[in-house]
């Protein structure tokens, strides 16, 4: 769990370098990564191009929270792109997206360069005045991705103005549970 790498789950301490750890042992074990319940302050955690038929799952919303740990940055980066190359056949959910206290003006998740993957049961919430512009921004050749049960919870503050953006789509994306 990522608890073996030393995250925090109380939300005190930076768990970037320890979460990011976590994620990058996926590429030699393919299991799917399974976050306990907690808290954890993060900056981004980049999902690279190497990481075909990733999948990481929370506990559920409310009980599994990454927190943005400054504003203007994704919590998750999809980093397909290298010769138009793509992140296939992953899947993430079961989590929430906490923006910065002071917010931020991009998406919690950014994606771009993936195709045939599947983001479910995620809220994208806002943290006192703070607020993620966008809940998951989808980009640059993202086709066949399926967005299911994406919510967005307002803390005093409005939840994103768009839960889900696309920008240079070159396909098809579903999800009628938006």
């Amino acid at each position: 769990t990522s608890a073996q790498y030393g995250a925090d789950p109380t939300g005190v301490a930076m768990s970037t370098t320890a979460l990011q750890a976590w994620i990058n042992t996926w590429s030699a074990n393919k299991v799917p990564l399974c976050a306990p319940q907690g808290t954890f302050k993060t900056g981004t955690l980049h999902i690279p191009v190497s990481l075909n038929g990733f999948q990481l799952f929370g506990a559920g919303i409310g009980a599994t929270t990454f927190v943005a740990a400054a504003a203007n940055q994704p919590i998750f980066q999809f980093d397909g792109a290298a010769g138009w190359e793509t992140v296939t056949a992953s899947e993430m959910g079961g989590f929430s997206l906490k923006a910065h206290a002071s917010g931020s003006t991009g998406a919690a998740i950014l994606v771009q360069f993936v195709s045939h993957s599947t983001f479910r049961d995620i809220s994208i919430e806002a943290n006192g005045a703070g607020r993620f512009t966008k809940g998951i921004l989808a980009r640059a050749a993202t086709y066949s991705n399926t967005f299911e049960h994406i919510v967005g919870i307002g803390d005093g503050n409005p939840c994103p103005k768009n839960l889900i953006s696309f920008e240079y789509l070159l396909g098809p994306a579903t999800g009628p549970n938006l």
